[in-house]
């Protein structure tokens, strides 16, 4: 993988239903601790599920906010909202930035979100949905939050599947040979994927 030097976690949530633990395969080994969320099949093998009230917790801080960096995800949504909301939160009254993109319920995109200065960059299946420039005044954010447009529930709905995180701006052409290779690679044993049977790559 090209860009694992700059890899800080690395989620597949391959799990099995009923796992409280979920692991980190980036060098920080940042494995989260999972509260009333489950595992079913997502887009690559097994994802995490959240219904409103569960939670993946990751003790270890393996993000520095002052730094350039990417988020990416598979991402799906509840029919309770086609609404996905981006915010970046910073120090101060009103000093955010939030982005809604609308989405097919129940379908699965391919969601990565770049900072690189004040410049925030969002895509969705490798395309630029946003480039937004910050206010210099603002700083560097002190919180990012990605979720559903449902406030009917005190935390997220929805499925993640393959997240990963990087102390870098990965660039759009990155950007989609992570989506390529999200899609792509799999290993086979007589037609049957290695994961299957519990063996991760």
């Amino acid at each position: 993988m090209a860009q694992e030097q700059f890899m800080v976690l690395n989620m597949p949530f391959d799990e099995a239903e009923g796992a409280k633990k979920t692991y980190d395969y980036s060098p920080n080994r940042a494995d989260g601790v999972v509260t009333d969320a489950s595992f079913e099949a997502g887009r690559q093998s097994n994802c995490i599920r959240f219904d409103g009230a569960g939670k993946c917790e990751v003790q270890k801080n393996v993000l520095d906010m002052a730094r350039d960096f990417t988020i990416c995800t598979w991402v799906k949504l509840y029919p309770v909202s086609n609404q996905l909301i981006i915010v970046f939160n910073y120090n101060g009254i009103n000093k955010l930035y939030q982005k809604s993109i609308e989405l097919n319920a129940e379908q699965w995109y391919y969601l990565a979100i770049s900072r690189s200065g004040n410049t925030i960059c969002t895509y969705l299946n490798s395309t630029l949905v946003e480039r937004a420039v910050m206010p210099n005044d603002f700083g560097n954010p002190i919180g990012i939050s990605i979720n559903q447009d449902n406030y009917n529930t005190t935390l997220g709905n929805g499925c993640l599947d393959e997240t990963r995180i990087y102390q870098k701006e990965l660039t759009q052409e990155e950007i989609d040979g992570e989506l390529n290779n999200t899609k792509q690679l799999a290993y086979l044993l007589d037609g049957v994927n290695f994961k299957e049977y519990g063996v991760f790559v």
